[in-house]
C-alpha cells in the first residue's frame, strides 16, 4: 500500500506562460471573430427590423383601404335598406287606406242593402195591396 502517486512532469515557469500566451492569442482570435459575427447579426437584423417594418406598413395600408371599402359598403347597404324601408312604408300606407276604402264600401252596401230590401218589401206590400184590392181579396 505504499504505492506511490506517479510525479507530473513540471514545466518550467517560462514554458507555461508561453504556452499560456498562446492559448490566449486563440482565445483573442475567437473573440474577434465572434465580434464579427456579433456586427454581422446587428447589421443584419437591422436589415430584418426594416424590411418587417416596410411589410407591416403595407399590409396596414392594406388594411386600411379593406376598413375603407366596409365603411362604403356599410354606408350604402344603410342607405338602400333605409329607400326599402320608406317604400315599404308607403305600401303599408296604401294597403291601409285600401282597406279604409274597402270597410267604407261594405258599410255603404250594408246600407244600402238594408234600404234596398226595405223599399222592396214596401214596394211588394204596395204591389200586393193593389193586386188585392183590384183582384178583391180584400
Amino acid at each position: 500500500m505504499n504505492a506511490q502517486m506517479p510525479r507530473e512532469h513540471r514545466m518550467s515557469e517560462d514554458s507555461r506562460i508561453v504556452k499560456l500566451e498562446t492559448q490566449m492569442g486563440h482565445v483573442q482570435s475567437d473573440v474577434a471573430e465572434l465580434k464579427g459575427d456579433v456586427k454581422w447579426l446587428v447589421r443584419e437584423f437591422g436589415s430584418f427590423r426594416t424590411e418587417v417594418a416596410t411589410r407591416f406598413g403595407t399590409v396596414d395600408t392594406r388594411l386600411e383601404s379593406v376598413n375603407t371599402s366596409i365603411e362604403r359598403l356599410n354606408t350604402e347597404v344603410a342607405t338602400r335598406f333605409g329607400t326599402v324601408d320608406t317604400r315599404f312604408e308607403s305600401v303599408n300606407t296604401s294597403i291601409e287606406r285600401t282597406n279604409t276604402s274597402v270597410e267604407r264600401m261594405n258599410t255603404a252596401m250594408e246600407r244600402n242593402t238594408r234600404w234596398l230590401m226595405g223599399t222592396g218589401v214596401g214596394a211588394l206590400a204596395t204591389l200586393l195591396g193593389i193586386l188585392g184590392h183590384a183582384l178583391k181579396w180584400f
